[in-house]
This record gives C-alpha cells, sequence and structure tokens, in this order.
C-alpha cells in the first residue's frame, strides 16, 4: 500500500534501483520505518509506522545507502485522514415488540481498530464491550412499559465514534376485538396496553380518526 492512517503500521515494498544490502529507509512528517530488507537492487520490504496524530497529507520517502548515496520520491506515501467508525445494530428489529431476556447485537468495524462498542438504554449507559461479538441482553422486566431507544457507539483508537439507534416497545398495544357502533357510526376497539392518548389508523390512512 501507498497509503495508511495515523496509528497504523504497514508492510511496503519500495521499487527502484541501485538498492544496497546495507540500504534504509526515511520519512518525514513523523513516519518511522523499521525492519527493512534488501530483497534486490531494485526492491526493498519495510515496516512504516504512522504515529497517532500524524496529520494528513503526502510524505517523502528517502533511501540511503551505506556508501552516502541516497534516492528520494516526493508524495511516495500518503498519510489519510482518520474515518470514524461504522457500527450497526442487527437486533432487536427497529421497531419489535421487547419482553424477557433480549440479545441486543452490534456489528463494527473501522479502518484501524474499534476499540470498544457500548449499548445504551435510552440514552443511558449500559454495557461496554472491547472484542466481537459485540453483544449485551435486556432484561426488559427492568424497564417501563411503552418505547425505548436502544443505541450502539462505536470507539476506535483515535476517539472517533459513531451510533446506530433502534426504538423497541414493551407491551405494545395488542386489539382483540373490533365492533361497530351506530349512530352515529363508531368503531370498539377491545385490547391491552392501551394508554391515554392513543391514537387510531385504519388501513393506510395517513392520520388517525379523530375521537
Amino acid at each position: 500500500p501507498d497509503e495508511g492512517a495515523a496509528g497504523q503500521t504497514l508492510a511496503l515494498l519500495l521499487a527502484g534501483n541501485r538498492f544496497k544490502p546495507e540500504a534504509s529507509v526515511v520519512g518525514d512528517g513523523g513516519l518511522v520505518f523499521t525492519g527493512t530488507k534488501w530483497l534486490s537492487e531494485s526492491l526493498l520490504y519495510t515496516l512504516a509506522t504512522i504515529p497517532p496524530g500524524a496529520a494528513p497529507g503526502a510524505r517523502t520517502l528517502t533511501v540511503y545507502n551505506g556508501d552516502g548515496t541516497s534516492g528520494a520520491l516526493p508524495g511516495a506515501f500518503t498519510v489519510s485522514a482518520d474515518d470514524p467508525p461504522y457500527v450497526a445494530l442487527v437486533a432487536p428489529a427497529d421497531g419489535s415488540a421487547i419482553s424477557g431476556l433480549v440479545p441486543v447485537t452490534a456489528v463494527a468495524s473501522d479502518d484501524i481498530r474499534v476499540k470498544s462498542v457500548s449499548f445504551l438504554l435510552d440514552g443511558v449507559l449500559q454495557d461496554t464491550e472491547l472484542v466481537f461479538p459485540f453483544t449485551w441482553k435486556l432484561d426488559a422486566a427492568t424497564v417501563a412499559s411503552g418505547p425505548h431507544t436502544l443505541t450502539a457507539r462505536a470507539t476506535d483508537d483515535a476517539g472517533l465514534t459513531s451510533e446506530a439507534s433502534v426504538t423497541v416497545y414493551k407491551d405494545p398495544p395488542a386489539i382483540t376485538g373490533i365492533s361497530k357502533l351506530g349512530s352515529p357510526f363508531r368503531l370498539k376497539i377491545a385490547g391491552a396496553n392501551f394508554l391515554a392518548g392513543a391514537a387510531v389508523f385504519i388501513g393506510g390512512d395517513a392520520s388517525p380518526w379523530s375521537n
């Protein structure tokens, strides 16, 4: 590769000519090269370490032979900006009902490393996992009836974070029967877990029925 992010250590192959067995590699902008091996007069192997906090941008690499000769290539390597991690909640599904012990599972990735994944319930931290699989069990008996927000927050080594959230429901309303009342026309809906202020939608109506 000719590109990497702060905090990474990468194996590089440098192509050129007139490399000597005792050749060494130096980079500007804080790049550190170790373990350089001479493979041939036209190929070197080396490990490049990009320090944490390194500024994005092009770097010049210079090869020094033991006889005092050297050659440089400006822009040979680029330090890229560190991207925040990716995270997604894969269970439970958005809009689902919860009961009992509910596995809450997230997937996360990063261009360098995912340091941790934290789980939040209604904005309050509940658990932090450091290794895959990133999962936590929610005891639905400990939360009130109604909607709740579950959030997974991924953090990388640079402290960058990303979040993903779903809404779940404990004791969602359940309809057990509907009867028609006349003069004027009305519907009587029987069920459970109805709350004050509940709205009734019929079919694909965009707005709830009045009264």
